[in-house]
């Protein structure tokens, strides 16, 4: 929607410019926090008969 706003002149160079800065900010806190996010306990990993074989752990 920016771009198409900036394409049709309802947005300033200027404006699109810390538009785009404030996503790529969003963008790169939210892969941080996805790397951030681990589970307290060990998963078990199931076969397809559901018999455990290993523990993921942190």
């Amino acid at each position: 929607m920016g771009m198409v706003a900036a394409a049709l002149g309802y947005l300033t160079p200027v404006q699109g410019a810390l538009i785009q800065e404030v996503i790529d900010v969003a963008v790169i806190l939210n892969a941080l926090r996805a790397l951030r996010i681990r589970s307290a306990e060990p998963q078990p990993i199931y076969t397809g008969h559901g018999a455990v074989i290993a523990q993921k752990g942190i």
